[in-house]
């Protein structure tokens, strides 16, 4: 066999493909054509486009949307070393540790020698402390000292000032008076003797020298008088007043010396507590930043404060539709307070999910949701609506400012084997009928505020007013104005006046004559009757919803129904 032969033959399989899908391709035109040939209506009238047979059946209305199984709670790991580090080993992402578990080291060489640094002021720091706690204690003791010195030179001047005034001075007051007492018996001696002496000298008994001698006695024992009263009055007078000056300025002496002393003193050691304060907080401080550093050196080693599945801090961002950067690696450089890892913590798992603003006035907190992970084919969560977002996601504007997503969370019932990260697919019922009308949403226009669509009745299309409900952004339930076998234009003509209400936008010419006046006319305004209070409006991914209808037929909160082959599916 030739190498043609043998390619022949290889060929001839996939030539026998095209030709079954050139047939198949054929065979869906020529069904579509008699699709287009049925909706035509009997005696040649057209009704400009395909047509719905609106049937009678089951109609689920939820909200289907993407999500993501994030953790509840996760442990963030941030760098604690002070300044900029360059990591030097880090784990791989996607390990399972155990909590104390090595995450991160980080080079630490530098710290290490501010720490030796550190260490010597640390000592000298202390070698200052010791010697202002000496210093005080000698301050102490020598105001103890001084202040009893003081004290007892200030008690023996008031001794000395009490001895004199009690003592002294009393007694030589006596003395002098006793001299001068005896002095004067003396004079009175004499003179009585000299009487005597004159008597005999007279009568010739004495001579006259012993009489000069007599007298020479009295006037030398008045002379003593003299001299004692002299005394006494400069003992009173002028030697009394002398010694208690002295002793009044000795007591004042001893008495301001002893207040110098005490402030001194005291001076002194409130001056040896300052700088043994300041010795105590510098010493403190010194040792604070040698700890710090140790602090420092042992933040260089992360570790793992639970157990769990680590995942990257860029991986994370990533997952988050954020800009998540280059992942760390070994020579990466981080500062402190970075974000570095995460932990997320098992067993308490929330689905994040962001639903359409059209979707938003469905939803209510503590809907029944069911959660599809791609990752675990087959199985099904349950969980319920748990939160709704307030303000729509900023983080989307800038991709499609048009489109409002508001973040939400379901909190799951069982947890099985969910891991964070994982893509899922949530399925919240909002109703479910048994029995029930829709048609599809692009069927639906608005004429003057009031939902129409337009029905073939005798071979034309007639626009008809509807009372609708909610939508899933595919079928709308329709609440009154159609019937079983009713068929409505997919594509109603647009008219001046006239607004989908799917996508919103307004023809620019009118295309026939409804006999509607256009809306804000005065007959519009008179006419137009007011637009049911029970109707929803249309998604905003379909355009116009009409206003939310009572949930009448509302289906129990649990797992939603099946869907119907029709009008089921999600928002």
């Amino acid at each position: 066999m030739t190498h043609s032969t043998r390619q022949t033959e290889l060929n001839q399989p996939s030539t026998r493909r095209r030709t079954r899908a050139g047939i198949l391709g054929l065979l869906v035109l020529i069904a579509l054509g008699l699709l287009l040939m049925r909706d035509r209506l009997p005696g040649g009238g057209d009704t400009t486009g395909p047509l719905y047979t609106v049937r009678e059946g089951p109609l689920t209305i939820s909200v289907v949307t993407a999500g993501t199984v994030q953790s509840r709670r996760t442990a963030t790991v941030r760098s604690q070393a002070e300044g900029r580090n360059t990591v030097i080993w880090i784990i791989d992402e996607g390990r399972t540790v155990t909590n104390g578990q090595l995450l991160v080291e980080l080079d630490s060489s530098a710290l290490a020698d501010r720490k030796t640094d550190q260490q010597i002021l640390v000592g000298n720091a202390e070698s200052a402390l010791t010697a202002a706690t000496e210093k005080l204690a000698i301050a102490r003791i020598e105001r103890e000292s001084s202040v009893s010195a003081a004290e007892l030179k200030l008690q023996l001047a008031r001794l000395e000032q009490e001895k004199y005034q009690k003592g002294e001075y009393p007694q030589k007051l006596q003395e002098a008076e006793s001299k001068i007492a005896l002095a004067r018996e003396e004079v009175e001696r004499a003179a009585e003797s000299l009487g005597w002496t004159r008597r005999l000298a007279e009568e010739g008994y004495l001579t006259r020298s012993e009489l000069q001698a007599d007298e020479m006695a009295v006037k030398q024992k008045q002379i003593n008088l003299e001299a004692a009263v002299t005394s006494m009055n400069v003992l009173t007078n002028y030697s009394s007043r002398q010694q208690e000056a002295t002793l009044a300025s000795n007591l004042s002496q001893a008495e301001m010396e002893l207040e110098r002393v005490q402030r001194q003193t005291r001076a002194n050691v409130v001056q040896a507590e300052s700088d043994l304060k300041a010795r105590e907080l510098e010493a403190e401080r010194q040792r604070a930043k040698l700890a710090n550093l140790e602090q420092q050196i042992a933040n260089c080693r992360i570790v793992a404060p639970t157990n769990g599945v680590v995942i990257y801090h860029s991986t994370m961002q990533a997952s988050r539709r954020r800009w998540g950067g280059e992942p760390l690696q070994a020579g990466s450089t981080v500062v402190e307070r970075q974000e570095l890892l995460h932990i997320p913590i098992d067993g308490d798992m929330i689905v994040e999910l962001s639903v359409p603003e059209s979707s938003l006035t469905k939803l209510e907190l503590g809907q029944a949701a069911r959660v599809k992970v791609d990752a675990l084919p087959g199985a099904e969560f349950t969980g319920r609506l748990s939160k709704i977002g307030i303000l729509p996601d900023g983080r989307n504007a800038w991709l499609n400012p048009d489109l409002q997503l508001y973040n939400c969370e379901i909190e799951l019932d069982q947890t099985g084997d969910l891991r964070s990260g994982m893509n899922c697919e949530t399925d919240m019922m909002i109703e479910h009928h048994e029995r029930a009308f829709y048609v599809p949403i692009q069927c639906v226009i608005r004429v003057a505020g009031r939902p129409v669509v337009y029905v073939v009745e005798n071979g034309k299309p007639a626009k008809r007013a509807v009372k609708l409900g909610l939508d899933n952004n595919r079928v709308v339930h329709v609440l009154a104005g159609l019937a079983e076998g009713d068929r409505v234009l997919l594509n109603p003509p647009l008219e001046a006046g006239t607004v989908h209400s799917v996508n919103g936008f307004a023809p620019a010419s009118p295309e026939a004559d409804t006999g509607v006046p256009p809306p804000g006319s005065a007959a519009a305004k008179a006419n137009a009757p007011a637009e049911p209070a029970a109707e929803a409006p249309a998604s905003k991914a379909g355009g116009e919803r009409p206003a939310r209808q009572p949930r009448q037929q509302r289906a129990p909160r649990g797992p939603a129904a099946p869907s119907a082959p029709e009008g089921a599916g999600g928002a």
